[in-house]
């Protein structure tokens, strides 16, 4: 594979792919990664703009465990999906004032509720599945009040403690537990 662009996601799905988000070629799909004996065309899938993907910058991969698709995080404007079911690229639909921009962690709490880090928010996107559409249905934004905050404090990475509790790694201030 030669691609020539930075990978800044990885994941392994349940299918034995492994996708590959890279900075500006979008995603990179080889099936079945782990027995794969060459990596062709037969194997090998490019998404990008071209095909659903919002943004080719991608920076991160959230797998759902109750609705069948993998969440794709990008330079946005708009959050996508892929959908195991029809096997495509979708965006969410979203009808609010709130775009998506440099998602760089996603994580889903139940099958109505994904948490989103987009530059400086912290977003809780409320949503809805018919088939293989997914609607944003409420987007409420925390924004974090530090103490000597620097101009590009983005946060990088959620991490889940507990029902209530979830951990906030933020590219300049450390980390921000958040009840």
């Amino acid at each position: 594979l030669k691609k020539h662009r930075p990978v800044r996601a990885i994941f392994n799905d349940r299918n034995g792919d492994l996708w590959l988000g890279t900075k500006g070629n979008g995603i990179i799909k080889i099936k079945n990664f782990e027995t794969a004996q060459e990596f062709d065309r037969q194997n090998v899938v490019h998404y990008s703009v071209e095909n659903g993907l919002s943004n080719n910058e991608v920076f991160s991969f959230e797998m759902s465990r109750r609705n069948n698709v993998l969440w794709m995080g990008t330079s946005g404007p708009q959050l996508n999906y892929y959908s195991f079911g029809d096997n495509k690229i979708h965006s969410l639909i979203n009808n609010t004032p709130h775009p998506f921009i440099e998602v760089h962690s996603m994580l889903e709490t139940s099958d109505t509720t994904l948490w989103v880090a987009s530059l400086f928010s912290l977003y809780k996107v409320s949503i809805h599945k018919t088939g293989n559409s997914i609607e944003a249905r409420n987007i409420r934004r925390y924004e974090f009040d530090i103490k000597n905050k620097q101009r590009y404090n983005k946060i990088y990475s959620i991490c889940r403690e507990n029902d209530s509790i979830m951990w906030l790694a933020m590219r300049v201030n450390g980390a921000i537990r958040f009840n």
